[in-house]
């Protein structure tokens, strides 16, 4: 099997001048823990989670929190807090590449790639619904 046999494709994406408004939104609207950031050209600069932005935020322990949250996440650009360095998978590589990749580096998602381009997605909630499907037969 294949990553792209895998992968899912409707990949909600951000721009790396997109504020962290927009990126929590994006998480919250499509239930995601992770988003790739690309350039105009669809090629990937980077990657956001949810852990990213709870570490980028005020503490809801803060007199005022969703005031200060709201101001900071407005003012905030993806690009200060994205991961830049992102490990990516090829759409052909086996399957099991990708799951590999995902357990030794203890991240959740891997941007696909095919001729330099995003095409796709494949995390570990991917890899759950496939344990799922073969624990059934």
């Amino acid at each position: 099997m294949r990553i792209k046999d895998a992968m899912s494709t409707d990949v909600a994406t951000l721009q790396a001048t997109d504020s962290l408004a927009k990126a929590r939104e994006v998480m919250e609207t499509k239930r995601i823990r992770q988003i790739p950031v690309v350039d105009g050209e669809g090629r990937v600069v980077g990657i956001i989670s949810k852990r990213d932005i709870y570490a980028a935020s005020v503490s809801n322990l803060t007199e005022h929190y969703e005031r200060s949250k709201n101001l900071l996440e407005g003012r905030l650009e993806v690009a200060q807090i994205m991961t830049k360095e992102v490990e990516t998978v090829e759409a052909d590589e086996p399957l099991a590449a990708a799951a590999i990749k995902l357990q030794e580096m203890r991240i959740g998602a891997l941007p696909v790639i095919e001729n330099g381009k995003l095409v796709g997605i494949i995390s570990s909630s991917d890899f759950l619904g496939i344990a799922v499907m073969l624990l059934e037969r």
